[in-house]
Protein backbone atom coordinates (compact mmCIF):
# COMPACT_ATOMS: atom_id res chain seq x y z
CA UNK A 1 0.00 0.00 0.00
CA UNK A 2 1.13 3.64 -0.12
CA UNK A 3 0.04 7.13 -0.38
CA UNK A 4 -0.22 9.72 -3.00
CA UNK A 5 -1.10 13.12 -1.14
CA UNK A 6 -0.76 16.88 -1.86
CA UNK A 7 0.35 19.29 0.86
CA UNK A 8 -1.45 22.14 -1.16
CA UNK A 9 -4.62 20.01 -0.86
CA UNK A 10 -7.51 22.83 0.11
CA UNK A 11 -9.94 20.97 2.25
CA UNK A 12 -7.68 18.75 3.87
CA UNK A 13 -5.42 20.44 5.46
CA UNK A 14 -5.77 20.89 8.82
CA UNK A 15 -7.14 24.58 10.34
CA UNK A 16 -5.06 26.00 13.15
CA UNK A 17 -8.08 27.28 14.48
CA UNK A 18 -11.64 26.94 13.85
CA UNK A 19 -12.07 30.23 12.78
CA UNK A 20 -9.82 29.50 10.28
CA UNK A 21 -12.80 27.84 8.09
CA UNK A 22 -14.61 30.76 8.18
CA UNK A 23 -12.34 33.19 7.13
CA UNK A 24 -10.84 30.92 4.21
CA UNK A 25 -13.68 30.82 1.97
CA UNK A 26 -14.57 27.23 2.41
CA UNK A 27 -10.96 26.08 2.59
CA UNK A 28 -10.64 23.54 5.44
CA UNK A 29 -13.86 22.58 5.52
CA UNK A 30 -13.25 18.98 5.13
CA UNK A 31 -11.32 19.09 8.64
CA UNK A 32 -13.99 21.13 10.37
CA UNK A 33 -17.19 19.03 9.59
CA UNK A 34 -15.45 15.79 9.80
CA UNK A 35 -13.80 16.53 13.42
CA UNK A 36 -16.49 18.49 14.76
CA UNK A 37 -19.56 16.04 14.00
CA UNK A 38 -21.57 14.57 17.04
CA UNK A 39 -20.79 18.03 18.88
CA UNK A 40 -23.41 21.09 19.13
CA UNK A 41 -22.04 24.23 18.51
CA UNK A 42 -21.16 25.02 22.63
CA UNK A 43 -18.37 22.55 22.30
CA UNK A 44 -16.98 23.19 18.99
CA UNK A 45 -19.19 21.78 16.42
CA UNK A 46 -21.09 23.60 13.47
CA UNK A 47 -24.20 25.46 13.40
CA UNK A 48 -26.30 22.36 11.97
CA UNK A 49 -24.76 19.90 14.36
CA UNK A 50 -26.73 18.10 16.77
CA UNK A 51 -23.94 17.05 19.46
CA UNK A 52 -25.64 13.41 19.38
CA UNK A 53 -23.55 10.79 19.56
CA UNK A 54 -20.05 12.68 20.19
CA UNK A 55 -18.88 14.66 23.11
CA UNK A 56 -22.14 16.58 24.14
CA UNK A 57 -22.95 15.72 28.13
CA UNK A 58 -25.64 14.27 28.35
CA UNK A 59 -27.81 16.72 31.02
CA UNK A 60 -29.37 13.58 32.74
CA UNK A 61 -26.27 12.96 34.80
CA UNK A 62 -25.71 16.52 35.92
CA UNK A 63 -26.06 17.62 39.58
CA UNK A 64 -29.00 20.00 41.02
CA UNK A 65 -26.72 22.89 42.87
CA UNK A 66 -27.78 24.41 46.31
CA UNK A 67 -28.51 27.96 46.66
CA UNK A 68 -30.49 28.82 49.74
CA UNK A 69 -30.51 32.60 48.85
CA UNK A 70 -31.80 31.71 45.35
CA UNK A 71 -32.62 29.62 42.39
CA UNK A 72 -29.72 26.68 41.95
CA UNK A 73 -28.70 25.33 38.95
CA UNK A 74 -26.75 22.47 37.20
CA UNK A 75 -23.37 21.27 36.96
CA UNK A 76 -21.80 18.59 35.45
CA UNK A 77 -20.35 15.79 37.28
CA UNK A 78 -17.05 15.22 38.34
CA UNK A 79 -14.66 12.58 36.89
CA UNK A 80 -14.86 10.97 41.05
CA UNK A 81 -18.77 11.49 40.41
CA UNK A 82 -19.21 9.91 37.10
CA UNK A 83 -16.43 6.84 37.59
CA UNK A 84 -19.43 6.07 40.39
CA UNK A 85 -22.19 5.42 38.15
CA UNK A 86 -23.20 2.16 37.81
CA UNK A 87 -22.84 0.52 34.22
CA UNK A 88 -26.50 -0.57 34.05
CA UNK A 89 -27.51 2.76 34.57
CA UNK A 90 -25.12 3.88 31.44
CA UNK A 91 -26.88 1.32 29.16
CA UNK A 92 -29.88 2.87 30.13
CA UNK A 93 -29.10 6.79 29.58
CA UNK A 94 -25.41 7.43 28.37
CA UNK A 95 -22.99 9.68 30.20
CA UNK A 96 -22.91 11.45 26.49
CA UNK A 97 -25.54 12.50 24.66
CA UNK A 98 -27.03 9.15 22.99
CA UNK A 99 -28.01 9.45 19.08
CA UNK A 100 -30.56 11.29 18.18
CA UNK A 101 -32.76 7.94 17.11
CA UNK A 102 -33.53 6.57 20.10
CA UNK A 103 -34.63 3.75 18.45
CA UNK A 104 -31.09 2.52 18.55
CA UNK A 105 -30.90 2.58 22.61
CA UNK A 106 -33.55 0.02 22.51
CA UNK A 107 -32.65 -3.49 24.49
CA UNK A 108 -35.38 -4.88 21.83
CA UNK A 109 -34.98 -2.69 18.61
CA UNK A 110 -31.48 -1.24 18.47
CA UNK A 111 -29.83 -4.24 16.72
CA UNK A 112 -32.53 -3.74 14.08
CA UNK A 113 -32.15 -0.37 13.84
CA UNK A 114 -28.83 -0.18 13.51
CA UNK A 115 -28.72 -2.85 10.45
CA UNK A 116 -30.59 -0.63 8.41
CA UNK A 117 -28.42 1.27 5.60
CA UNK A 118 -29.77 4.69 6.06
CA UNK A 119 -29.50 4.65 9.73
CA UNK A 120 -26.10 3.51 9.67
CA UNK A 121 -24.93 6.20 7.29
CA UNK A 122 -26.58 9.51 9.12
CA UNK A 123 -24.71 8.10 11.72
CA UNK A 124 -21.60 8.22 10.13
CA UNK A 125 -22.57 11.33 8.35
CA UNK A 126 -23.60 13.63 11.39
CA UNK A 127 -22.52 12.01 14.41
CA UNK A 128 -19.05 9.75 14.46
CA UNK A 129 -16.06 12.40 14.25
CA UNK A 130 -12.84 11.87 12.47
CA UNK A 131 -10.38 11.16 15.04
CA UNK A 132 -7.50 11.89 12.53
CA UNK A 133 -6.66 14.48 10.05
CA UNK A 134 -7.27 13.53 6.20
CA UNK A 135 -4.48 11.60 4.45
CA UNK A 136 -4.91 13.49 1.18
CA UNK A 137 -3.04 16.40 2.62
CA UNK A 138 -0.91 14.65 5.11
CA UNK A 139 1.51 11.87 4.73
CA UNK A 140 0.89 8.21 6.88
CA UNK A 141 3.23 8.38 9.09
CA UNK A 142 3.54 4.07 8.89
CA UNK A 143 4.24 4.23 5.33
CA UNK A 144 7.45 5.71 5.94
CA UNK A 145 9.18 5.91 2.62
CA UNK A 146 5.73 5.26 0.38
CA UNK A 147 4.42 8.48 0.65
CA UNK A 148 4.40 10.37 -2.47
CA UNK A 149 3.39 14.19 -2.61
CA UNK A 150 1.79 14.52 -6.10
CA UNK A 151 3.25 18.04 -5.83
CA UNK A 152 6.34 16.96 -6.87
CA UNK A 153 5.11 15.15 -9.85
CA UNK A 154 3.68 18.14 -11.85
CA UNK A 155 4.71 18.66 -15.32
CA UNK A 156 4.64 22.07 -15.39
CA UNK A 157 0.98 24.08 -14.00
CA UNK A 158 -1.64 25.88 -16.32
CA UNK A 159 -0.83 29.79 -16.96
CA UNK A 160 -4.28 30.16 -15.31
CA UNK A 161 -2.82 28.59 -11.99
CA UNK A 162 0.52 30.43 -12.10
CA UNK A 163 0.00 34.39 -12.91
CA UNK A 164 1.45 36.23 -10.41
CA UNK A 165 -2.52 37.71 -9.76
CA UNK A 166 -3.45 34.33 -8.53
CA UNK A 167 -4.12 33.78 -4.98
CA UNK A 168 -1.00 31.31 -3.88
CA UNK A 169 -3.74 29.10 -2.71
CA UNK A 170 -4.96 28.16 -6.05
CA UNK A 171 -1.43 27.73 -7.55
CA UNK A 172 -0.90 23.96 -5.78
CA UNK A 173 -2.35 20.73 -6.68
CA UNK A 174 -5.74 20.71 -4.96
CA UNK A 175 -8.61 18.61 -4.15
CA UNK A 176 -9.69 16.64 -7.82
CA UNK A 177 -6.81 18.03 -9.86
CA UNK A 178 -5.84 14.50 -10.90
CA UNK A 179 -9.12 14.28 -12.84
CA UNK A 180 -9.60 18.26 -13.58
CA UNK A 181 -6.31 18.94 -15.24
CA UNK A 182 -5.18 17.90 -18.71
CA UNK A 183 -3.33 14.76 -18.66
CA UNK A 184 -0.26 16.36 -19.86
CA UNK A 185 0.13 18.40 -16.43
CA UNK A 186 -0.30 15.21 -14.52
CA UNK A 187 0.83 12.01 -15.92
CA UNK A 188 4.33 12.20 -14.19
CA UNK A 189 1.36 10.73 -11.24
CA UNK A 190 0.06 7.87 -13.33
CA UNK A 191 3.19 6.63 -14.78
CA UNK A 192 4.03 6.41 -11.18
CA UNK A 193 1.20 4.54 -10.84
CA UNK A 194 1.95 1.89 -13.32
CA UNK A 195 5.48 1.78 -11.81
CA UNK A 196 4.90 1.14 -8.47
CA UNK A 197 2.17 -1.13 -9.02
CA UNK A 198 3.99 -3.03 -11.58
CA UNK A 199 1.42 -2.30 -14.23
CA UNK A 200 3.86 -2.34 -17.00
CA UNK A 201 4.19 -6.31 -16.62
Amino acid sequence: MMSHMSRSQETDTEPSAIMDVAVNGGLLVWVKNEMSKGSSIGTGGGLIHNGTGGWDFNEYWYVTVYNPYGSGGFRRRTSEEAAGIPSAALEENPFFDPFANDKFHDPAFGSAEAAKYDEVSKVLAESLPALTFAAGSNPIQIFTTRNYDMMTLRNGWPESRTQPTVDPDFRGWRHSDIRNMAYLYTHKVFVEFVKLGGLDQ
